[in-house]
Formats: structure tokens, C-alpha cells, sequence
């Protein structure tokens, strides 16, 4: 068949979004000498072909010979750097978790953002706000810009990137939406961090519902309150094997 009938046969994502990579091997002066686009997508049929020629997470950061490895999936047109206009004043939730769980967490954060999973708020929730301009010069584009899964020699993470913090019920709409793609416990929080605290503060968000309960279940929260608890349900505030199988177990 012709190219033409096969792109008529195609079904169109819901955006255009690119493939990054940043891959770091020893010493590199900045960051933009590490980061490249890999591809871009604008069909379903498209973003499959990619993904099953992207490197696993299993295969990214020290154990692969890397000082460290990050894929990005971003909003076409939209690089994956904190200084980019759509992120200036914005930030990022981020979720550190055990290498064995990196790969099925980042599948999940990619399908739900070219699914479309993700919520999409109503104004001003959906507002950029371009770099160099102050915080009530507002333009229009969707929240979420894009997803992101590193690995470190220290730990692997996956996160979700917002373009603006101005308002916070609608972020708290995105992390909750992104716990329940990733299927972690109520209790485990979700990091938000502003990516330049010269231009926004960092916003405050409420604890995630049913979390008090979900820590009595585990054993975390005992039931007279008493005495000091990690909410985060480890020393380190990730997700680890042994909290999903305990998961699995109580369902």
C-alpha cells in the first residue's frame, strides 16, 4: 500500500509528543551535550514502533557502563529542561522507587500521557507562563508537558512535569492521578519541587486521601497516633518491591 494509505489507516494521539535522551558517560560540561531528541510521534501506530526500539529502563544507568541515564516524553515543541518557556514557573512530581519497579512505572506514565490519562483542568489551571515575563501574563496550553524516568547510580525515579504551580487543586488532580496510574499505597507521597524557587515557591499540597488509613493497614500509623512516623512508609520516601508485593497481598 501507498505511504498515503497507510497514514489514513493510522490513529492519531491525542498531541504530538517527542522522545528525549539524556545519557550521561563520564564527564559531560553541560547538559544540553547529553540531551537529544530520538523521535517524534503523532499515531499510536508511531509511538509503539518507538517504544519497542527505546532502551528499558533495566538497561539504563551504572549496571548498563552510564553515570546515568533519563528518558523524557514531552509535549512536541517543548524541550525537557527547566529553563524551556513552558517550565519556567513550573515543577515536577517525582517518585523514586526500586530499579525492578522503573520499568513498568515509566510504561505507565507514558501510556497514560499519550492516552491521555492524565486530567485536564480548566483555567487557569492550563495556563503557561512565558520565561521572562511575571507570573499574571498568562498563555494557554495543557498542564502536564510531559513524563520522565531516570536512573542514577543512587536510585531510579519516574516524574510527571507541570508547566505552571499557580494552581494547586489542579495539581493535586495530576498527582493523584499519577498514583492511581502507578497503583502505589495512599500513604506513599508524591515530591513536588518548583524547577526555579527565584521565580515560584514551591506550593503546599494536601496529603493524599485515605493516606492516615492506608498507613494503619501497613503497620506505619499506630492507631492511638502516637509517637513520630514516616508518611512516606520507607526511610527514603520511595516505593519498593516489598511494598507492592504487601499490596498485593491485602487485595
Amino acid at each position: 500500500r501507498s505511504r498515503r494509505a497507510w497514514v489514513a489507516m493510522a490513529h492519531p494521539l491525542h498531541a504530538p509528543f517527542t522522545l528525549w535522551a539524556m545519557v550521561r558517560i563520564g564527564a559531560v560540561k553541560k547538559w544540553t551535550e547529553a540531551m537529544q531528541p530520538l523521535a517524534k510521534m503523532t499515531t499510536v501506530e508511531e509511538f509503539w514502533a518507538v517504544y519497542n526500539h527505546t532502551m528499558r529502563p533495566s538497561d539504563m544507568g551504572p549496571l548498563a557502563g552510564y553515570a546515568s541515564t533519563s528518558l523524557f516524553c514531552f509535549r512536541d515543541g517543548i524541550k525537557p529542561a527547566w529553563e524551556e518557556p513552558a517550565n519556567a514557573y513550573g515543577c515536577k512530581l517525582t517518585l523514586r522507587l526500586d530499579r525492578e519497579l522503573a520499568p513498568e512505572a515509566w510504561e505507565r506514565l507514558l501510556l497514560g500521557l499519550v492516552g491521555g490519562s492524565f486530567p485536564v483542568p480548566g483555567s487557569p489551571g492550563d495556563v503557561i507562563v512565558p520565561a521572562g515575563s511575571s507570573p499574571g501574563d498568562e498563555g494557554k496550553g495543557p498542564l502536564v508537558v510531559g513524563v520522565a524516568m531516570s536512573a542514577t547510580k543512587s536510585d531510579h525515579s519516574v516524574a510527571v512535569w507541570l508547566r505552571s504551580v499557580r494552581d494547586t487543586a489542579a495539581i493535586v488532580s495530576v498527582r493523584d492521578a499519577m498514583c492511581e496510574l502507578l497503583r502505589i499505597p495512599a500513604f506513599v507521597d508524591i515530591e513536588c519541587k518548583v524547577h526555579d524557587r527565584r521565580l515560584v515557591e514551591t506550593p503546599t499540597l494536601p496529603r493524599r486521601p485515605g493516606a492516615e488509613e492506608a498507613e494503619r493497614e501497613a503497620g506505619i500509623l499506630p492507631e492511638s497516633h502516637g509517637g513520630h512516623h514516616n508518611r512516606h512508609g520507607s526511610a527514603n520516601g520511595s516505593v519498593s518491591s516489598d511494598k507492592r508485593d504487601a499490596r498485593s497481598q491485602r487485595r
